[in-house]
């Protein structure tokens, strides 16, 4: 990477989600959840204004300019790509200000496909078939067919995922490894793993684990934050106030896949790769810390899917959402006041930056997580690893 192109890495690091942090959301979620609306309100960080969003832009223009002098592609693509980017972050506050503009709906759609990519219709009839049969296991079919009943795409069985023997495979040779993931899979778990300080904790050994301390990394509390994040140039793991895991191990993966294989890439050098295959793997790496496979990030490809429109029908917050916590019946054998609270968690990361009472409008980066992991997944399979090359694989060598 050349110095230039490290320099605006970091002048213009932020991507779009880091402007689209809802800072309301315990409030939009108890309003939401108690009827009182009918379609949740977001609030947002003071930097999402019109008036530094522009000044971000102009910036951006300028840099172009100079990359294209300087006979850079390299460059020029990573201007390119912020400066679409920056272009939905001002497309948004134009439908925010206007719901009702067509022109503002359409480039807002244009922009968020161009950047995003669009929806396999495959996959979203293999989570389908999957719900089928969780919903056979966890005598939920009646929840079940109201899903199917309002969705214009057909179930479909074998979604794609590892041999039981491939999965072991690979979490055996992560087990007999000196990786961190290793030892984050033998430490030991905070009874109480709803308990601040226990979060806090786990999060503070891994960050000295893979040695992020001893280059004066930090653990930072975030207000009105739900989910967990890495700043690379603040080299800050961000830990929303209100992120609460919903079991012991969930919280063993998420500090695996923000520490172990984020934090770390940062730390080795390796984290200017493919984003999308970092992803995958980082949700690989929460895999193997289970003794079993389990698909990740299924619940929010396919609401992202439904509120974009993959059957034809752009949906609204509230219509994704009436789908959603029915799915989470199914698969988290849960209560409904559970299900929907987890629904609303996961329609709020679909529609952060959207406008929920648009139908479509819809922020669709976190499709990647489900896509990128199922071709991670593919290519172990197809391609048997020997241990060296697969701690290569972790740490972003290949």
């Amino acid at each position: 990477m050349t110095p230039k192109l490290s320099e605006l890495r970091t002048r213009f690091s932020a991507a779009p989600y880091a402007f689209f942090h809802v800072t309301n959301y315990m409030e939009a979620m108890d309003e939401f959840l108690h009827g009182k609306v009918s379609e949740p309100r977001f609030m947002y960080h003071a930097s999402m204004n019109r008036p530094e969003i522009t000044r971000r832009h102009e910036a951006l223009l300028s840099q172009l300019e100079s990359a294209k002098s300087e006979h850079s592609p390299e460059l020029a693509a990573f201007i390119g790509r912020r400066l679409r980017e920056t272009d939905l972050l001002l497309c948004f506050l134009d439908l925010r200000e206007d719901p009702t503009g067509a022109q503002a709906y359409a480039r807002y759609r244009q922009l968020v496909g161009e950047l995003y990519g669009s929806f396999d219709a495959q996959i979203v009839q293999g989570v389908l078939g999957y719900l089928k049969d969780q919903a056979a296991r966890t005598n939920t079919m009646q929840q079940y067919e109201e899903v199917v009943s309002a969705i214009n795409v057909k179930p479909a069985q074998g979604m794609y995922r590892p041999s039981p023997e491939d999965f072991q495979y690979y979490r055996q040779l992560l087990l007999t490894s000196d990786h961190p993931l290793r030892q984050l899979a033998e430490q030991p778990l905070p009874d109480d793993y709803r308990d601040r300080t226990a979060i806090l904790g786990l999060f503070e050994w891994a960050l000295q684990t893979v040695g992020a301390k001893a280059e004066e990394w930090r653990l930072r509390e975030k207000p009105h934050g739900s989910n967990v994040m890495i700043s690379r140039h603040k080299q800050e793991v961000i830990l929303g106030d209100h992120y609460t895991p919903h079991t012991a191990e969930r919280l063993r993966q998420i500090v695996g896949h923000e520490v172990c294989i984020h934090v770390r890439r940062v730390l080795l050098q390796q984290h200017h790769q493919s984003a999308q295959t970092e992803e995958g793997v980082a949700l690989l790496a929460e895999q193997l810390l289970a003794p079993q496979f389990g698909y990740k990030r299924l619940v929010r490809y396919l609401a992202g899917a439904l509120a974009w429109g993959v059957d034809g029908k752009p949906r609204t917050f509230s219509e994704t959402f009436a789908i959603v916590w029915r799915v989470f019946m199914i698969i988290a054998k849960t209560n409904e006041q559970e299900a929907k609270q987890r629904a609303f968690k996961e329609c709020v990361r679909i529609f952060r930056g959207g406008i929920p009472e648009v139908p479509g409008a819809a922020f669709i980066k976190d499709k990647v997580y489900l896509e990128a992991n199922l071709t991670v997944w593919q290519g172990l399979s197809r391609d048997k690893l020997n241990q060296a090359e697969f701690l290569r694989l972790l740490d972003g060598y290949q």
